[in-house]
């Protein structure tokens, strides 16, 4: 009897746990971008593009890594001035547009080419939501960074009054 008692709580437990995962698993694995209902040729020009746009970003963060590198070798020089500042905050300012423009460019071409007037709306999003995961969107908070009055490391011990 006791076997088949917990045999029974098992098997529902188990039942809450898969439909839990069901529910919840459309939000965080995903499952916005499975709804689109992508024809296999959407997804191979989707993929493509794809791919395009992440080597394209290789070359775009080289260049912006150089550009800071050289702004920080000119601000750091003796004879730095703000005029000779300017040439280097200009090519660092140049890089973050190309940046901002080949992903735009990369949004603008997959929801004008890729996906049709139904998709359109909800892909935007999915990519968006794609593309927040991709930097790391609201990551932080942790440990001694987290938001709130008591944030960072307090003083403690025998020397500071508590």
């Amino acid at each position: 009897m006791k076997l088949l008692l917990t045999i029974a709580l098992l098997f529902t437990f188990q039942t809450q746990a898969d439909t839990f995962d069901k529910q919840f698993n459309e939000s965080m694995r995903g499952g916005a971008c499975k709804k689109l209902n992508l024809t296999p040729e959407q997804r191979a020009s989707l993929k493509e593009k794809l791919i395009a746009w992440k080597h394209q970003m290789i070359d775009l963060k080289a260049v912006m890594k150089h550009a800071r590198l050289d702004f920080k070798v000119a601000i750091m020089s003796d004879d730095a001035t703000v005029d000779g500042l300017a040439v280097n905050m200009d090519a660092l300012a140049d890089a973050k547009t190309a940046m901002m423009k080949a992903k735009l460019g990369f949004v603008a071409d997959v929801a004008l080419n890729v996906f049709t007037l139904e998709q359109r709306k909800p892909g935007l999003r999915c990519m968006r939501k794609m593309m927040r995961r991709m930097r790391g969107h609201r990551r932080g908070g942790r440990g001694y960074h987290r938001r709130g009055p008591r944030r960072g490391m307090r003083p403690h011990g025998p020397n500071f009054a508590a």
